[in-house]
Parts: C-alpha cells; structure tokens; sequence
C-alpha cells in the first residue's frame, strides 16, 4: 500500500540487518521493540527486522466518518531512556506542527484513509527526519493513550474546540519499579489519588501489579515553554515519594 501510495516508511526484512530494529508480531507500546546489536535477544520467531528512522516521533490522532475525516490533535511521542526497549513509550504530549509538516501529514492521511476505509478513532504514529520529510511507521485502528488526551481536549464539544495554544496536555504511563499488591497497606494512595482526575487507569482492589508494569496514567498540563523531560521527571518522582509514604505506614 505505503509502494503504490508513495508514501515514505522504514523498510522491513526477515532476515537479520544490523543496526536495524527488532519488532515481534504481538510488540505494543514500544514493548518488544529492540535494537538489533542486543546479543540478549535469543528468541528469533514471530519477529522482524524494521529500518530504524532517526527523527522526531510523533503520533496524529484523526476520527472518520462516512469518509469524512477530522484531525483530533497531534502529539509528540517520549521514551525512556533505555537502550535495551528504546521506544519503551513514557507519555505523551499535545504538539504544535508547522503548516508544511501538518500539510504534508494531512497527505498521508488521506491516502491511509481511502485504501484501508477507516471509521471511527484511528492514529497514525510518525516519524519527522531532519530534512523535513514525514515516515509513517504504524498505522493503529485501536488507539489507547492517545483516547485520555483527546477526552480532555474536546470534553463533551462533539471535536468543535480548537487546541489550546496556551496550555498544552500531557499523559505519562508510570511503571511499576517492583511487583505491587494494591492491599490494604496501599488501597487508601490510590483511593485518595482516584478523587483527582489527574489519575486515572488506577489498579484496583488486591490487584497484583508485576515489576515494569504499568500502574496507571498520570495526566498533566504544560505551558508553551516548559521542560516537558524534566516535568515528567517530577511527576513520576512525586508519585513514587507518596506511593512509598503509604507502603512504609505500617
């Protein structure tokens, strides 16, 4: 499709390529995503080798109806720090786009659209090279995190607002650094932080929560000039200071 619609993206191969991504089939949210020179990675079915693009990461929200389509918002993509998952996905975060690029994403948009009849919420996942140019690298029928921005963006306005240039939304995934018991000794965090709709996704009663899990969502807005990096930083600090005021209360 992306061949005869020329459109720009990474190329593929079964084969090993070196310096390459490695993708498994079931991989979401940048979880069985790896790099290719990763000696740990044994296991060699129901997987590929993707080019890797090296650019901005960025992800379009769109809804479709009856062929007609609207742009939701745009977000940039932030990833943890980890060589081993490098697009382990840590939250994301609405995004301005210049004319050109957004122009040039409406393209793509379009021919993804007529080739493949989408309806409903979709989102494409992007990537912006240095020159300019716009890869397209997943097309996602099923959107998740994006859905708890564009909720707060448009509320109950049926997508007739427009962004808002002042303040910008965020919504962080936070891990779980160790394996978690929402027992007694911790139900009252989360119940207290369910009052806030800062939070959400929360664990509930006696759930079990396994090391680099995810806990929940942490949603948060931003100004124009802000340090997205370290406010992320201090939200997901912030949170494991209070989550571990209550592990210790007993």
């Amino acid at each position: 499709m992306m061949r005869k619609q020329k459109i720009l993206h990474p190329n593929w191969s079964l084969r090993i390529k070196k310096n390459w991504l490695i993708k498994y089939f079931d991989s979401f949210g940048g979880e069985k995503v790896y790099n290719s020179s990763e000696s740990t990675i044994l296991k060699r079915q129901n997987r590929y080798y993707q080019e890797l693009i090296v650019g901005e990461h960025i992800s379009v929200q769109f809804f479709v109806d009856k062929n007609q389509m609207i742009v939701l918002c745009y977000c940039k993509q932030h990833f943890y720090d980890d060589h081993k998952k490098p697009f382990l996905i840590k939250a994301l975060t609405t995004l301005n786009l210049s004319d050109r690029i957004k122009r040039k994403i409406d393209n793509i948009l379009k021919r993804v659209l007529c080739f493949y009849k989408l309806n409903g919420f979709n989102n494409l996942d992007l990537v912006i090279d240095k020159n300019g140019n716009v890869y397209l690298i997943e097309i996602n029928a099923r959107p998740g995190l994006s859905v708890n921005i564009i909720s707060r963006l448009y509320k109950s306005n049926h997508f007739q607002s427009k962004l808002n240039e002042i303040k910008g939304l965020g919504t962080l995934i936070i891990y779980s650094k160790k394996k978690i018991t929402n027992n007694k000794k911790i139900y009252d965090f989360f119940y207290q932080i369910s009052k806030s709709s800062n939070y959400s996704e929360l664990p509930i009663k006696d759930e079990i929560i396994k090391k680099n899990r995810p806990i929940c969502l942490s949603h948060f807005t931003f100004s124009k000039n802000e340090n997205l990096e370290e406010k992320i930083k201090k939200i997901s600090y912030k949170f494991y200071k209070e989550l571990s005021k209550y592990e210790n209360k007993y």
